[in-house]
């Protein structure tokens, strides 16, 4: 099939939106591996790890290739392994060896957060399985290695690209609060290096994942006690609220940007109504009428009664760029793996419904971000550039 006519059956798949009138399927939240049934022709078969609501958005896709039909005439099914907030990197290299070790399973989506990402792609490259994140953005994950791809870019352009905020007229003293992991500890560190050269960091201070809401508050009077107006929070969203609850007053006062771990509600009031003007990265346009992303969020919403993360969407994108490799005729590791790194460069881009992805040479994705703000419950776009 040409490369035309490959995208546009893509494109009919992703755009297939029909009523759902069944009862959802239900995944045990166990650290355990689900093997998906199916009869008739063996399965094509992919690994998952990653957040639940991840898993949502590689669920809809693998869905949608199995209602058309399947590819070849064979299903495609999952393994899937949840991996929430108390997942360890002990925990993920032993799950990446146990789908390492069976052959069938032909590539992974997953994790969803960089250090995982990172410890699984260890075995994925030793045992040369194509891994493909949707949200891992540390640094050294473009060294992991020619099996390791992600459909986001590096926090190495996310610094460059939230740092024109403090250059603003009205940025103010600056302050950066970061989660002490490997994604928070690298991002930190490219940010700070840009901003210091421009203006005041006045405050500089790191949080645990399993922070207490005590020290949250604490961290809250050091916000005002140094007068810091533009803050950067590299970190998850429900932390940022208590901190956000307890700055009181001073609230008004501050800028406050989030970095791409940030998931701003967008509808509701009460306790959401904290994230008001609070400033995020996007990988995907906040503002976006792409029908076929209208149609994922619809489904997914329908399914779980709330609007799909961004970590939903770009799993959605993962597994679709996976689940093209094969419907090209990948039929193994390595032919996957080679589809994936001709993606953008010797083939063309792949259309996603979160934007087009390119793979540079260390499986980076080379794609545009979005600084989105909340206002009025939705998200708007924003300028990160100096007086804009």
């Amino acid at each position: 099939m040409d490369a035309g006519r490959r995208r546009a059956a893509v494109a009919a798949r992703q755009a297939n939106d029909p009523e759902r009138t069944a009862m959802r399927r239900l995944i045990p939240l166990v650290a355990g591996l689900l093997l998906l049934s199916c009869s008739g022709p063996a399965p094509i078969r992919l690994g998952v790890m990653m957040r639940t609501d991840g898993v949502w958005g590689v669920e809809l896709a693998v869905e949608q290739v199995n209602r058309a039909g399947g590819i070849d005439g064979r299903p495609v099914s999952l393994s899937i392994v949840p991996s929430d907030a108390d997942a360890s990197s002990t925990a993920a290299i032993a799950i990446a060896r146990r789908f390492a070790d069976d052959r069938r399973v032909l590539a992974v989506v997953g994790h969803s957060k960089s250090p995982l990402s990172l410890a699984a792609s260890q075995v994925f490259n030793e045992m040369r399985v194509p891994q493909i994140s949707p949200t891992a953005t540390a640094p050294l994950y473009s060294r992991a290695g020619p099996y390791s791809f992600r459909v986001v870019p590096s926090d190495s352009t996310q610094a460059a690209f939230l740092a024109p905020i403090a250059m603003r007229p009205d940025a103010g003293p600056v302050g950066i609060i970061y989660l002490n992991n490997d994604y928070g500890r690298a991002l930190e560190a490219m940010l700070r290096d840009r901003i210091d050269a421009t203006n005041a960091v006045v405050l500089d201070a790191p949080y645990v994942e399993s922070v207490d809401d005590e020290y949250l508050r604490m961290l809250a009077a050091d916000v005002a006690a140094a007068r810091v107006r533009t803050l950067f929070w590299i970190g998850t969203t429900r932390p940022l609220g208590v901190l956000l609850e307890a700055l009181g007053p001073r609230r008004d006062s501050v800028r406050v940007v989030g970095s791409d771990a940030v998931d701003l509600p967008v509808s509701g009031d009460g306790a959401e109504a904290v994230f008001e003007r609070v400033h995020a990265v996007r990988f995907v346009d906040p503002e976006s009428r792409d029908a076929r992303l209208e149609a994922v969020r619809r489904e997914l919403v329908a399914r779980h009664g709330a609007e799909p993360s961004m970590l939903a969407l770009l799993a959605y994108d993962a597994v679709s760029v996976v689940l093209e490799a094969i419907e090209d005729g990948a039929r193994d590791r390595e032919s996957i793996r080679q589809y994936l790194a001709a993606v953008g460069t010797e083939t063309p881009a792949f259309d996603g419904i979160t934007g087009r992805i390119a793979f540079d040479a260390q499986g980076d994705a080379v794609r545009e971000y979005y600084l989105a703000v909340r206002r009025d419950g939705t998200l708007r776009n924003a300028k990160p550039d100096p007086g804009r």
